[in-house]
């Protein structure tokens, strides 16, 4: 609490101390230049979770003093293409820079654009340029002396770049040792010479201060880089020691159930506690390391105020991209989850109104907005849009942007993309042409992309609207990137038997059977078998219609007394609590006490759970049986969603038997196993009694309604 309280006093000192001098404009230049100066100050993979900790920033550049975009993108985001974007005005389908490295991108991949990007173009047009800090990944491993073009002042390490306090400088064409001296306070120092060397040549400036901060550091080995949390500055060390991660808030963070996301998730494992801790650790170092951000900002806002040159000076603040810090299983960026893709995005200068602005804009639209300010000639096609005009509204915000990301995996061909895709102020879809996955996010009613819908007939006909225009937008050029049209329907409302796909999650099974009834009270409804072939489901039988008992069947958790919830259900997951007939039935998880088969020695029945399985598999008919042939033989049993493997071993580790070749497991069987103890990996158990009302009730032969039991039942029946 000691420290919460000093945290606290601290940065309201901090902002009562920037706020001062603002007032005072003890300086004033002669007569400012006709054309605005232009500041850009970007981070490297910085969060917008992480802007609760830059005071200054937030309230020196918007607030009441500037324009906070809420819904900024980084359309690729990775260091290498995002800044290629930012130099050039184009998305990275256009730069062609599609990673961090050649041959597919790096520095070099922008190199045959170089004489007519950004500073260029602020150069013809009368500015000073200026650049500090950290360039394209790359630069300065072919010469570290290399000047690029358009750039009157240059300054960017290039070795140990990574290094927060032992880099070296390319300064204007000599390399520099700057060990011992922290970064921060080195491209800032250019910034401000920058400042005041324009303001008292009378000349326009263009300055780009690009920090490190709150990248991950570098510690050289033999191989090359061990990644280690940031180095924060000396004074900022300890400052935020057990700050929570803001990212552990995130319903998504170490994320359950990731069977509907791609494989690159799915075969993530989850995080343990010393992990997560690590992480913890790893959220507090970036906090420290943006703080000497954030008093650079404070720094530049009071120096530019004490020259006469606030007024007539345009500040943007952004950041390459995002950063995962354990949402969805991954730390890291590039995938084109919102922690990843959004950046924070502040403006304040001539010409911009304050306040918020929710439309959506991108890192496509920085070189417009220095171009349109500056009244510079591009010499590129620029993708973007100025975002005085977006906030000032005489621009609409985007109705849709382009989103992709190229080979930044070694598992990505080198011309293939990771995925292209699109992202509306409603949804995100995206496409994966290498693994044929599809994902889609409709972030109105799921904000933290936590279900794709990609593959539900609800959606269906959305997803189909949001390809029309990814088919728009994936090779736009110029004015086409921000004119997307064809309007995109909302989810149509569940209809007709329910879809598997509507059920969030039906463990790892295969087939399944919906229940679905407008009534539940009335005790009526139909039920279809489902089968699932790669990521789709095909109806294989029903619907066919269904009586229940006088309170049907519900969901886990989901009980009402008098009356059963309706909606989905399934035969793994769907049975609550009922009444009628055979007394309770409660669903339980299977606690790891709890051995399989009945008979340790048998090996009748077995349960397997494992990630992949060949289609190729047989059906093992004389391994089978079948829970009717021995009545009151078992008083508890499970339902399951595989049958038995051809060989077993026994796991001392799992206390189970396992199949010893996962691939000998037929895809799609569902399986009631039956004994006295069952499996750790097991989903649920019942008393047979009631188990038996199940089947006789789901018998074809007598009632044709749903369909379960063994996988020869299910053969013949199914």
């Amino acid at each position: 609490m000691r420290r919460q309280i000093l945290r606290r006093l601290l940065s309201f000192s901090l902002l009562a101390g920037a706020a001062a001098p603002l007032a005072l404009g003890t300086q004033v230049a002669a007569a400012p230049p006709d054309k605005p100066n232009i500041i850009l100050i970007s981070t490297d993979d910085q969060s917008v979770l992480d802007m609760k900790y830059m005071p200054y920033t937030r309230q020196l550049l918007g607030g009441t003093a500037g324009a906070t975009f809420r819904n900024a993108l980084s359309p690729y985001p990775l260091c290498c293409p995002a800044r290629a974007t930012i130099v050039t005005g184009q998305h990275a389908h256009n730069h062609g820079v599609l990673s961090n490295k050649a041959p597919s991108g790096g520095y070099e991949g922008l190199r045959p654009l170089n004489d007519r990007t950004l500073p260029v173009w602020m150069h013809n047009a009368g500015y000073r340029t200026t650049f500090t800090g950290k360039y394209l990944n790359g630069y300065g491993e072919a010469d570290p002396r290399e000047v690029p073009p358009g750039w009157d002042n240059w300054h960017a390490t290039v070795r140990g770049t990574y290094d927060y306090d032992s880099t070296h400088v390319n300064e204007n064409g000599v390399v520099v040792d700057h060990t011992g001296e922290y970064q921060a306070d080195i491209t800032q120092r250019v910034t401000e010479e920058a400042i005041t060397e324009g303001v008292a040549a009378g000349q326009p400036f263009f300055i780009w201060q690009s920090d490190l901060a709150p990248h991950g550091a570098c510690e050289k080995n033999a191989t090359g880089c061990r990644w280690v949390p940031p180095k924060p500055a000396p004074q900022d060390v300890g400052t935020f020691k057990g700050e929570p991660s803001a990212a552990e808030h995130d319903p998504s963070f170490n994320e359950r159930v990731v069977v509907e996301k791609p494989q690159r998730i799915r075969k993530l494992a989850r995080f343990d506690g010393k992990y997560i801790s690590r992480l913890r650790y790893i959220n507090e170092r970036r906090i420290e390391s943006l703080q000497a951000v954030d008093r650079n900002v404070r720094d530049t806002v009071q120096l530019l105020d004490r020259l006469g040159q606030l007024d007539n000076t345009l500040i943007v603040f952004t950041s390459d991209n995002g950063l995962l810090l354990g949402q969805h299983r991954y730390k890291g960026k590039v995938l084109a989850y919102e922690a990843s893709l959004r950046v924070p995005l502040y403006m304040r200068g001539p010409g911009v109104p304050a306040g918020r602005v929710d439309g959506m804009v991108s890192l496509v639209d920085v070189a417009a907005t220095f171009a349109e300010a500056g009244n510079a000639n591009p010499l590129l096609t620029l993708d973007g849009v100025s975002l005085r005009n977006v906030a000032n509204g005489s621009v609409p915000a985007y109705n849709a942007i382009a989103i992709e990301a190229g080979p930044a995996f070694e598992d990505v061909p080198q011309d293939k993309y990771l995925y292209r895709g699109v992202r509306t102020p409603r949804y995100t879809y995206l496409v994966y042409p290498v693994t044929h996955e599809v994902e889609l996010y409709d972030r109105k009613v799921d904000p933290y992309q936590l279900v794709n819908v990609a593959y539900r007939p609800t959606h269906a006909e959305t997803r189909k609207a949001l390809d029309a225009i990814l088919q728009q937008l994936k090779d736009c050029s110029g004015s086409a990137c921000h004119a997307a049209t064809g309007s995109v329907p909302a989810p149509q409302p569940p209809q007709g038997p329910v879809h598997p796909d509507e059920l969030g999650k039906v463990g790892r099974s295969r087939q399944v059977v919906t229940v679905t009834a407008s009534s539940w009270s009335e005790a009526r409804g139909v039920a279809v078998a489902w089968q699932k072939t790669g990521r789709a489901w095909y109806r294989v039988r029903g619907p066919v219609p269904v009586k229940l008992g006088a309170r049907g069947m519900a969901r886990l958790g989901e009980w009402r007394t008098g009356e059963t919830v309706g909606g989905v259900h399934d035969v793994l997951s769907a049975f609550g609590k009922r009444v009628d007939p055979g007394g309770e039935l409660t669903y339980r998880r299977i606690d790891a006490n709890d051995r399989w088969p009945f008979d340790p020695e048998s090996a009748a029945t077995y349960n397997v759970f494992q990630t992949s399985r060949s289609g190729r598999a047989t059906w093992r008919p004389r391994f089978e049986t079948v829970f009717s042939a021995h009545p009151g033989s078992f008083d508890r049993a499970l339902v399951t969603g595989y049958n038995r493997a051809r060989r077993i071993y026994w796991s001392s580790g799992l206390r189970q038997r396992m199949a010893a070749d996962p691939a000998d497991v037929r895809r799609g069987s569902l399986l009631i196993n039956t004994g006295t103890r069952v499996g750790p990996n097991g989903w649920v158990s019942m008393p047979t009694r009631d188990l038996t009302w199940l089947v006789r009730w789901s018998d074809p032969a007598q009632h044709p309604k749903i369909v379960v039991g063994t996988p020869k039942y299910l053969r013949g029946v199914l």
